[in-house]
């Protein structure tokens, strides 16, 4: 009886192979090379069809901010780019107590030391820039959302405590600070109990964009999380000399990355020419640290709700860089990843319905020059609404392409956009339902 039921599996299994062949093989014989090609199905209710031509519409728009605390990395630089001018990063932080601490009597501060662990730079690799330090007077809150165009203006110190000139490509950098900061950090002995009293009495320290000294500017990317990153003061008292204490950099410390740009330093002739304007150029333009997006429309998907009943089987869009930027790739390469938001009416950006299912899925990972995303949910989900749904809901076709971590990765990008030879691509491959 085992036997026989193994047997009659076998048969079933069979069937529904030989099934899918005969539907499906005669459109994966080779791919369609006309434009909107219909592969009728004999003897079926099932027709595939193709179309790279569904009109896309493309445009270059400034990014006013994006969500800026809690970041990974903390960039401070100021770098210059003949396409997208130039960038000034920035960070404010907060310190907190390694440990509750008792200073002694008669405390004198002999130095104050700033440490500061690189995890990497964007830019000239041979630039030196003059780091400045200032005190931060802004009162930061750990479960508080901040962004990249946070205004601190009027909560800094007039003078920095503490300056120091550095290479893009330092592994590690040693500010000393002016010792009346330190004494102030020891100048409250009830605050040095408490994380809450210290947090009041010390609100953290600012670094400002960078002075370039020589060189076309870099962006340093900090890694505040280290260990080695830290505050030391080296201090004495009645008792001993040689006595020092770490105030700490930690993920429970606020901190906040700051950008701002200057698109009119850029190379009148590599310049972005329709920034904001409505006007599409045969590039587009994407930019982390807050930069450049781009908004890539496809006004026209609201016609295809009119061929439903209809299965989407792939929407892929193209997205290929433009050799007309090679030259500036050594020094400013490319993201490693790309990604799509829609903004819905309420102004927020959110996800993609493709993003719920992994990059693996979704797409937008570099790879030999283009960057692909698979739309394929986004737009089944909405052609499955009805007509009025789908012209009240016209955003969920608007796409905003950003650098994935822009809050803390400066890359940057010009790609292609449907005017160009090498034109960006939507390709639509759908089965209809034949009634």
């Amino acid at each position: 009886m085992r036997e026989v039921n193994r047997s009659f599996s076998g048969i079933i299994t069979l069937f529904f192979f030989t099934c899918f062949f005969i539907i499906f093989l005669p459109s994966c014989e080779k791919p369609p090379s006309g434009i909107g090609i219909d592969l009728q199905l004999s003897n079926s209710r099932l027709r595939a069809g193709f179309t790279d031509t569904i009109s896309v519409k493309a445009f270059t728009v400034t990014l006013d901010s994006v969500r800026s605390d809690k970041s990974v990395y903390s960039p401070s630089g100021t770098l210059v780019d003949p396409v997208f001018g130039t960038t000034f990063a920035s960070v404010v932080a907060q310190f907190r107590l390694s440990a509750p601490l008792n200073t002694g009597d008669n405390v004198h501060v002999d130095s104050l030391v700033l440490f500061l662990i690189p995890a990497g730079h964007y830019g000239d690799e041979n630039t030196e820039m003059k780091v400045r330090v200032y005190e931060s007077f802004k009162k930061l809150y750990l479960d508080s959302i901040y962004y990249s165009n946070m205004d601190i203006t009027d909560s800094i110190g007039i003078n920095p405590v503490g300056e120091k000139n550095v290479q893009a490509t330092d592994s590690a950098v040693k500010i000393y600070l002016d010792p009346l900061l330190g004494e102030k950090l020891l100048s409250d002995s009830v605050a040095l109990q408490s994380q809450a009293g210290f947090l009041e009495h010390f609100k953290g320290l600012y670094l400002a964009p960078p002075e370039i000294v020589s060189g076309n500017g870099a962006i340093i990317r900090y890694d505040l999380l280290s260990f080695d990153s830290k505050l030391t003061v080296y201090y004495g008292n009645s008792v001993e000399d040689s006595l020092s204490y770490d105030f700490v950099l930690n993920s429970s410390c606020a901190r906040v990355n700051l950008f701002k740009h200057d698109f009119t330093t850029a190379d009148p002739g590599q310049k972005i020419n329709h920034l904001d304007d409505g006007i599409q150029d045969t590039v587009i333009y994407v930019q982390g640290n807050s930069g450049v997006m781009s908004r890539i429309d496809v006004p026209y998907l609201n016609a295809w709700g009119d061929s439903l009943p209809m299965a989407v089987n792939k929407v892929e869009l193209i997205l290929k860089v433009s050799p007309d930027d090679s030259i500036n790739q050594k020094t400013y390469p490319l993201p490693d990843q790309l990604n799509l938001l829609v903004k819905n009416p309420e102004g927020a950006f959110q996800f993609v319905a493709d993003n719920n299912y992994g990059n693996d899925y979704f797409g937008g990972i570099l790879q030999d020059n283009e960057y692909h995303f698979n739309l394929s949910s986004q737009v089944q989900y909405y052609l499955s609404l009805d007509e009025s749904a789908r012209l009240n809901n016209n955003y969920l076709t608007q796409f905003y392409l950003i650098v994935n971590n822009g809050s803390y990765l400066s890359n940057r990008a010009v790609l292609t956009s449907a005017l160009n030879t090498l034109n960006m691509q939507l390709r639509f491959t759908y089965t209809k339902i034949k009634n």
